[in-house]
């Protein structure tokens, strides 16, 4: 990601809607999934945007590349920061209780040895969270801005789950309810073919902030309980055998 976009993190952490609705789901699925207080990988930290959701589960670390964006991070009471590669961390085998990789793996072209190494620093027992973006038809600009490799379908990530020998907790797809909203906002930006140099993350605030937000929320409600067919991402809780 652009170091300019960390700005935006920063200042818009709970107000952002995207943000929020992430964070409100990351709380209901460790609540599910995470069976006990325990140390907990923020890998892929950023400026410390997830831990108000994760700071009530157990000890809080974090990893990332970037130098500004863990300056910005130290506001928070995380255990301790580390700035290094995801692909190489330097933790020893069978640490964490949960890693998150909350929009993480689709930066990296070695997506199956991220997992391997999440996989090497979990407890036996340990579970993994992250995010992708889903359907590469929903390629944008907004992509290549955020320095994505690629978008994934549900077969795919869980091909590459299984290739590393996780047992799959969940696996849904997500933003199930805004997916035709979002086909119709990409199409029209598209046939626009206008130039953007910052990433879109729609309204900041207002009425349609507020209202992405309750839909959201919404739909994490059922995320705990069912996995959705379709949608603009895809979320995955999975299990160190």
């Amino acid at each position: 990601m652009e170091e300019s976009n960390f700005e935006l993190y920063d200042v818009l952490p709970e107000k952002l809607w995207w943000i929020n609705i992430r964070n409100d789901m990351i709380k209901k699925l460790l609540r599910k999934y995470l069976n006990k207080k325990g140390r907990i990988l923020d890998l892929g930290c950023g400026t410390g945007f997830n831990f108000s959701s994760i700071n009530k589960f157990g000890k809080c670390y974090g990893l990332d590349i970037s130098k500004s964006a863990l300056k910005q991070a130290k506001k928070f009471n995380y255990k301790k920061l580390y700035e290094g590669n995801a692909l190489k961390t330097p933790f020893k085998d069978n640490v964490f209780d949960a890693v998150l990789c909350m929009d993480l793996v689709e930066h990296l072209e070695e997506d199956v040895e991220l997992l391997k190494e999440v996989k090497r620093i979990l407890k036996p027992n340990g579970i993994c969270m992250f995010t992708v973006p889903a359907y590469k038809f929903l390629w944008s600009k907004d992509d290549e801005l955020a320095h994505h490799i690629r978008r994934y379908t549900k077969p795919q990530i869980r091909k590459k789950i299984k290739k590393v020998g996780y047992k799959i907790l969940k696996l849904s797809y997500r933003y199930f309810f805004i997916f035709l909203p979002t086909i119709m906002l990409f199409t029209y930006q598209k046939l626009r073919k206008k130039a953007k140099n910052s990433l879109d993350y729609g309204p900041k605030k207002g009425i349609a902030n507020t209202i992405l937000k309750k839909i959201g929320k919404i739909e994490n409600y059922f995320l705990t309980k069912i996995n959705f067919p379709f949608g603009v991402g895809i979320i995955g809780v999975i299990k160190k055998r």
